[in-house]
Parts: C-alpha cells; sequence; structure tokens
C-alpha cells in the first residue's frame, strides 16, 4: 500500500513519489480530523464498506466508511473525515513518528480475523490547536513551526488531563528546551553577553520589535535578558488559546502572559548565565555576569576578569534592570499570585544540575533566590511592564 496524505483542502503534506513530508497544523475536532488519505490496496472481490484506521503511539484515528468493488487486484481508494475516540485533550498537542495503517470492514469489529491489514507505515508530524494562534504578531511559516515545535507536548502527556494538570509540566519542558537548545559548544551557540557594552539587545529585541530570524538563525551570538524574556513569551503564546466558558469566546491557553522589568536588580548568585551551561565551560559558576574584558592590561589589551567572585569583591558587576516573564498559573486560580519564568540564569545544586525559574516559584520567592546581597546596596526594586509588539523576520 502507498499513501498520499493531505489536508481536506487537497494541501498535500505527505507523498511516497515525489517524496513529500511536512508538518501540518489542525484545529483539533475529535470528530472530524481533516485528512484525506489516498492509496492503493487488493480489496477482495465484492463490493463492501470500510474504513481506515491510523495509529501513531496512543493516537488513533478512523475514517468515515467508503465503499469499494474489489476485484483482488491493486484498487485506488480514499478515506475522509477521521475521528478520534481516545481520552480528550484539554492541551495543544503534537503526534510524530511512524504511523501504521489499517484497512477495516465497517461494521465488523476489528478482530484478526476481520481486519485487512497493511505493514505500511507514513512518517508524520502533526500538531493540533485547541484555538486560534496566541501569538499577537502574526507570525506563520519558518518561524511559528520553531516556536510550536518547541512548544506543542506530546500527545499521551495531555490525553484525559485537565489543563491545570498539565499546565506546570508543559511550561518546565519549554522553559528546558529553551535553555539547552543551543548548547552545542562554545564556538557554536547563542551565550549570554558577558561584555556588557554590546548586548543582545540591539539585535533581537529592540525597540519593542522581537526579532526572531535572529534568535533562530543567529548573525549576532549574543543575547541579554530582554531577549531571552521576548523568547520566552513568544514560545509560551505559540499555544495559542482554547475555548472559553463564553460561547464563542477563546482565551490563552496560558493567563496572564507578561514581560517585567525589575530595576536595581543586583548581585546575582552563582550559576551559569544562558549558553555558559558547560562542565568546564568559564561562567558555568558566574555571579560576576559582565567579567569579559573588564581590565586594560600594561599592554593596553583587555583582560577578563574572573567569572566568580568574592561575594565583596569591588569588580563584581551586576543587573541594573532584569527583564523576565510572568503568567498566572491555571491551578491558582484568578486570584492567585504570578509566577516567574527566566533562562537568563540558573543557579546550581549539589549537584552540579541547573534549577531555573520554570513558573513553581511566585514573583517574591523567585526575587529571593535570584539575588544576592554584595559590596554596594541598592534601593528597592520598582517593576514596569515591557512591550514585546510585534516580530520581524
Amino acid at each position: 500500500m502507498q499513501f498520499t496524505l493531505r489536508v481536506e483542502d487537497d494541501d498535500t503534506i505527505f507523498r511516497v513519489t515525489p517524496a513529500l513530508n511536512n508538518p501540518a497544523i489542525f484545529l483539533y475536532d475529535a470528530q472530524d480530523v481533516p485528512l484525506k488519505v489516498s492509496g492503493t490496496f487488493n480489496f477482495p472481490a465484492g463490493k463492501s464498506s470500510y474504513r481506515l484506521v491510523g495509529n501513531c503511539a496512543t493516537f488513533q484515528i478512523t475514517s468515515k466508511p467508503f465503499e469499494i468493488t474489489g476485484t483482488g487486484a491493486a484498487h485506488a481508494f480514499t478515506a475522509m473525515h477521521f475521528s478520534d475516540a481516545g481520552p480528550t485533550p484539554h492541551s495543544p498537542f503534537k503526534v510524530e513518528g511512524d504511523w501504521h495503517w489499517t484497512v477495516m470492514k465497517d461494521g465488523i469489529p476489528g478482530t484478526a480475523a476481520s481486519a485487512i491489514s497493511s505493514p505500511a507505515t507514513t512518517t508524520l508530524e502533526l500538531y493540533f490547536s485547541l484555538g486560534d494562534d496566541g501569538t499577537p504578531f502574526g507570525i506563520f511559516g519558518q518561524f511559528f513551526y520553531e516556536l510550536i515545535s518547541i512548544s506543542f507536548p506530546d500527545y499521551h502527556t495531555v490525553a484525559g488531563q485537565t489543563w491545570a494538570a498539565v499546565e506546570g509540566g508543559i511550561i518546565a519542558r519549554i522553559v528546558s528546551t529553551l535553555w539547552t537548545r543551543r548548547l552545542y559548544d562554545l564556538h557554536n551557540t547563542m551565550i549570554y553577553d558577558c561584555r556588557f557594552h554590546g548586548g543582545g539587545m540591539a539585535m533581537h529585541l529592540h525597540n519593542a520589535t522581537l526579532n526572531l530570524a535572529g534568535i533562530f538563525s543567529p548573525g549576532h551570538l549574543t543575547v541579554n535578558c530582554f531577549d531571552l524574556a521576548a523568547l520566552t513569551l513568544v514560545t509560551l503564546q505559540s499555544l495559542g488559546k482554547r475555548p472559553g466558558t463564553t460561547p464563542g469566546f477563546q482565551v490563552p491557553m496560558i493567563q496572564g502572559l507578561k514581560l517585567v522589568c525589575d530595576e536595581n536588580w543586583g548581585y546575582i548568585p552563582a550559576g551559569p548565565l544562558f549558553g555558559w551551561d558547560h562542565f568546564g565551560a568559564p561562567a558555568r559558576h558566574c555571579n560576576n555576569p559582565f567579567w569579559i574584558g573588564r581590565f586594560i592590561s600594561p599592554t593596553g589589551d583587555l583582560v577578563d576578569a574572573p567569572p566568580n567572585v568574592d561575594r565583596n569583591d569591588e569588580h563584581r558587576t551586576y543587573f541594573q534592570r532584569h527583564c523576565y516573564c510572568v503568567f498566572k498559573p491555571a491551578a491558582g486560580g484568578a486570584g492567585g499570585p504570578e509566577h516567574a519564568l527566566d533562562i537568563c540564569h540558573g543557579g546550581l545544586n549539589t549537584s552540579n544540575d541547573t534549577t531555573l525559574a520554570s513558573g513553581n516559584q511566585d514573583i517574591a520567592n523567585y526575587r529571593l533566590a535570584n539575588r544576592e546581597t554584595g559590596r554596594l546596596n541598592f534601593p528597592a526594586i520598582t517593576t514596569r511592564a515591557v512591550d514585546c509588539n510585534w516580530v520581524s523576520q
């Protein structure tokens, strides 16, 4: 059996010859998964009604019946209007991997005796949203795919679960993925700009314009906390929306997402800055964020300071301001506190694993865990909102 898969508007997403395999995103409807599968099969002689069943891991879809008058030879068929009878997902999800297809006689229980099976497999990458696109920027094409490939969880992790039950795990996985996705080596990765006078702010989030092209295909490999907070925000927003309690009204999957900037942040505890989380990297243990090129040697060359210094060292640098992402966890209800999301800096625990602000701390506890005292005293923090209005591609 050979297949061609299309969305029902005839946009082909998979074809054996000539080879084609594209990812696709759909609005999830358990009773109408809008795939159209065309193929050939040696149907038995006689007229019968059949259904096509597709399986990928724990996700299974079944087409509406179609009639074939078989001759025992190869016969073309088209199956449409698939449905999913599995546990209801209350989150966007993805199904990727090898699909196995089975032609079943309609109305006969799926036993080995009644099934007309095929060994054919089709490798597909399908995404299912519950509502409209949640990004306010109109991101489509390559960069929208980059975002949802990070944000959408696998079907088997969300099927049958409430959103409140899975939200925390989904957010933590997204934050961890963003933290690690470009850690190849120190010469081929985006890293936090530890020179202070350069900074990623002029490259990726400048005057409220987030340049995703600069992040996913970086020409400038440095970033700062504003860039990383905006990347976190737009990735989480790509989960989209879901139906609200009022018919026809949609709400964001994640409530209260926004960027904030804390002025007078001050000193950071020892830990890796984004992109420096390598065993043996000079800034893996870093409490001096702008350590590169801090001194002028007798020969006039810029000399690096240690990235990790004594708490009261006179050359210890600090964050005058710090930008991060906040949201309202679904499990806390509308009146719950805002929680922090931050991939700029990770604290190190005793096993040398990175601990990130992945949504499990409210803002007060996040600040306690990510600020330290030092030689200088700073005024009280003031917080302001940070605009991130649109995306330049």
